[in-house]
């Protein structure tokens, strides 16, 4: 656990069983807020979510199945269980051995697991012996918890217009801010009565809402 950059005690860095408890994120997540959003770039809300790397998932009672409980994940905290295999004691550096094939997929440190993939079990139907705890959030989870929906952005290169001469300009921006049309919708409604300009809205989806579409 990163408990000097958090200011924190050194108790949260070990679990109940006396072991360090590993902390993995996606660090594509982590770069610093960005005044103007550029798609796919290293930071909260304009990382490609859907391109995530970290996968949490339930080993299945046939022995060779899973299910998937959360492909979208960008931070894992993880206990390694009272039979502390694969975790570090906190009196020393060395690694405590793992012979249990579901602690072995947990351990995070690539030179002692070279079949590591991203992939991180948090339950097995398979093996009673298996006792790794985990806490797991995903991008929304986040945004739910920790009302953080003003950091998700929406794209510029997404916007997919319906007609017109005008633009949207070339800044993206952010949930619940909208952009407007550089052109009017001069096509009257009614005598006297032009359309209003073409504008849009980013939603806490990252994707855009049409407020008014047509322009022609």
């Amino acid at each position: 656990m990163p408990i000097s950059s958090l200011n924190l005690s050194s108790d949260f860095a070990v679990d109940e069983f006396g072991n360090k408890i590993s902390y993995i994120v996606d660090q594509r997540f982590t770069g610093d807020f960005q005044l103007n959003p550029v798609k796919n770039t290293s930071s909260f809300g304009t990382a490609n979510v859907t391109n995530s790397i970290l996968t949490v998932r339930e080993k299945q009672s046939d022995g060779t199945s899973y299910i998937s409980l959360g492909d979208k994940v960008l931070m894992i905290i993880l206990s390694h269980g009272p039979n502390g295999q694969g975790s570090f004691n906190v009196n020393n550096s060395t690694q405590n051995s793992s012979v249990n094939l579901e602690d072995k997929e947990n351990i995070v440190i690539t030179t002692n697991n070279p079949n590591f993939d991203f992939n991180f079990t948090i339950n097995s139907y398979a093996d009673d012996k298996f006792d790794d705890i985990m806490l797991y959030k995903t991008r929304s989870d986040f945004v739910t918890d920790f009302s953080m929906q003003n950091l998700i952005a929406c794209f510029i290169e997404d916007i997919e217009d319906t007609g017109g001469t005008g633009n949207f300009g070339s800044n993206s921006v952010y949930n619940g801010q909208q952009l407007f049309y550089s052109s009017s919708c001069d096509t009257q409604v009614d005598p006297g009565q032009s359309k209003p300009i073409k504008n849009i809205k980013c939603n806490l989806n990252g994707q855009w809402l049409w407020l008014y579409q047509f322009c022609f």
